[in-house]
């Protein structure tokens, strides 16, 4: 299921929980696309579970060190392992059902995030941006509930 929300819509907890996807987005040295991810547990409400953003697993050098990103021809990263598999492993086998995305996410990040929580329900918020058309076959596929986020930018200082 795919729905729309404004971002007057989200409660002060969603808010800050998406404040914080966007702190772990500004780690990430990628120079495409800067991706932060964290997860949460809605009967540990307030609790952040885990979380990451897009980044070069050591000892590869990141893109902001090749001098730029080594992208395949149809313009996707090579070079980094994805926010939410970070976020997930961050997580560490903690249960959660909701997961905070500042973009939508991929088919493969779909999948994992759906497989690796034990949870009958899972939520994924992620801000309004560029649709990921395969990552939205996959959440319709698994019976993921997407969730986007619509006039954020400017947000409260975001």
């Amino acid at each position: 299921m795919i729905e729309s929300v404004k971002w007057e819509e989200l409660t002060g907890l969603q808010e800050g929980f998406f404040r914080d996807a966007l702190e772990e987005a500004k780690k990430s040295r990628c120079c495409s696309s800067k991706v932060g991810c964290v997860l949460t547990n809605t009967g540990r409400w307030g609790e952040i579970i885990g979380g990451g953003f897009n980044e070069t697993p050591s000892p590869a050098k990141s893109c902001e060190e090749l001098g730029g990103c080594p992208n395949t021809s149809d313009g996707k990263c090579t070079n980094t392992v994805h926010a939410e598999r970070m976020a997930i492993h961050d997580a560490d086998g903690v249960y959660y059902d909701n997961a905070y995305i500042t973009r939508e996410p991929c088919y493969a990040c779909v999948n994992e995030l759906r497989l690796e929580t034990s949870a009958k329900n899972l939520t994924i918020y992620a801000l309004d941006g560029k649709p990921n058309e395969d990552g939205r076959a996959a959440i319709k596929r698994c019976g993921v509930r997407l969730v986007v986020v619509t006039d954020w930018e400017g947000q409260n200082g975001i």
